[in-house]
């Protein structure tokens, strides 16, 4: 029952490992079934198992057994879950182009020949930019982004 022991803390730690520090246990290159995830879960699950039916009273072979036969598929699934993580689809970067039609709201009133600020929502997060105007817009207006003058001002209308 140790010697699986062992082997569930060797493969709960690798798994940790290639969590926490990742490319550290880069030379398991693999993919899928192959990857550091699978190989330390498969481990893992072989030796908690393991210690389970060989607690159990199993015999040796029947507790190498049944550990390997979860080892399998916790490894499997662990190959799943990397896999579909590693091809998630994310969104692209905002950039202060995409500032251009999007509304906001009036922070600080923009004068008739300066600069005031707006706060945006881009990509779910509120964004405050210096903004000028064609004329003096006051403080909690609803405005639009007509362009961008650089990453931290922009040209608003009122909408």
């Amino acid at each position: 029952m140790l010697v699986f022991l062992v082997l569930g803390v060797i493969g709960l730690s690798l798994l940790l490992i290639s969590m926490v520090f990742d490319g550290l246990l880069d030379m398991f290159e693999g993919d899928g079934i192959f990857s550091a995830p699978a190989i330390a879960a498969f481990v893992t699950s072989l030796g908690f198992v393991g210690a389970l039916a060989s607690n159990a009273g199993a015999g040796p072979a029947l507790s190498t057994l049944a550990g390997a036969v979860s080892g399998l598929g916790v490894g499997f699934l662990a190959s799943l879950l990397a896999r579909s993580a590693q091809n998630m689809n994310t969104d692209a970067t905002p950039s202060s182009s995409s500032y251009v039609g999007l509304t906001g709201s009036v922070v600080t009133a923009i004068p008739d020949a300066g600069f005031g600020e707006v706060s945006l929502s881009v990509g779910g997060q509120p964004v405050k930019v210096s903004a000028r105007a064609d004329r003096a817009i006051p403080a909690g207006s609803t405005v639009k982004v007509v362009s961008v003058l650089s990453p931290t001002s922009v040209v608003v209308t009122l909408s």
